[in-house]
């Protein structure tokens, strides 16, 4: 894994950048597997991993919707 200078993995700030380009701010949601969609199918498991990561460090917010998991960035 390519840690950059922010401490954010390349995954991470891909992550990070497909909700900020569909402008998906807390109130809106994105839905986890729309994360994942795009993305080649051998490494999900590490777009995954890093979207928890995410969840964990506080970057993202995790918010439950119809059933499913979603997120969003904090304004």
């Amino acid at each position: 894994m390519i840690q950059m200078v922010c401490g954010l993995s390349e995954k991470e700030l891909k992550i990070l950048y497909k909700i900020s380009y569909k402008g998906r701010w807390c109130d809106k949601h994105i839905s986890i597997e729309d994360l994942l969609s795009g993305n080649p199918k051998h490494l999900i498991g590490e777009y995954r991993e890093a979207i928890e990561n995410l969840i964990r460090n506080k970057w993202l917010r995790p918010y439950k919707s119809q059933g499913r998991n979603d997120v969003c960035i904090e304004k």
